[in-house]
């Protein structure tokens, strides 16, 4: 978990885990309770001193102690909501250029044409995962770029909310399980969120 959410690497998150479970640990002990080499566990202790979450003791210097986990590691989720509020005023920003640069488009340059099977599964995903509210495409059989097995990406829309039923979505949607899909090689977006 640690790993996953707050960027430690797995063994990172071992070493961790097995610090807060002791008073203090040299490397060395530590290496006995997560297993692996001495010089390595000094490593990731390293680490872990650098981003907060151990420290040295103050009595012997070659011991390490865990830093408390509500303060050490709420910091890190704040940082990354950071990183993602900044990422998302650039993409807000990138955005308007975009919007401000289609304005002068004409008619022919509106529409996004994508070709081959690949491109239009990369685009139909980023749209779907893009989408504020739902994502609304025309089907012609048979299904040859996405099937609704293999999309993944509109389980993520739904588990994010904007699917039937939920805030921002149209009442009028069909169930996930009946949306249509992407069936054709030649695919053509009209959406403000691609175009």
């Amino acid at each position: 978990m640690l790993s996953d959410v707050l960027g430690l690497s797995p063994e990172e998150s071992d070493a961790y885990r097995a610090l807060i479970s002791v008073a203090s640990a040299t490397p060395a002990e530590l290496a006995g309770l997560v297993g692996g080499d001495t010089s390595e566990v000094a490593r990731r202790l390293s680490l872990l001193e650098d981003r907060g979450l151990t420290a040295r003791s103050l009595g012997d210097t070659t011991r390490f102690v865990a830093s408390p986990p509500a303060a050490a590691l709420r910091a890190l989720p704040i940082q990354r909501q950071n990183e993602i509020k900044l990422a998302e005023l650039e993409i807000d920003s990138l955005d308007e250029i975009y919007r401000t640069a289609t304005l002068s488009r004409g008619v022919a340059d509106v529409v996004d044409v994508v070709h081959g099977v690949e491109a239009i599964r990369e685009r139909f995903g980023q749209l779907q995962l893009g989408a504020r509210e739902e994502v609304m495409s025309f089907v012609k059989a048979p299904v040859t770029a996405i099937s609704s097995a293999e999309n993944v990406a509109e389980h993520a829309a739904l588990a994010r909310g904007s699917g039937p039923g939920r805030p921002g979505s149209s009442p009028r949607r069909t169930p996930s399980r009946r949306l249509p899909v992407v069936r054709s090689t030649t695919w053509t977006c009209r959406s403000s969120a691609c175009c």
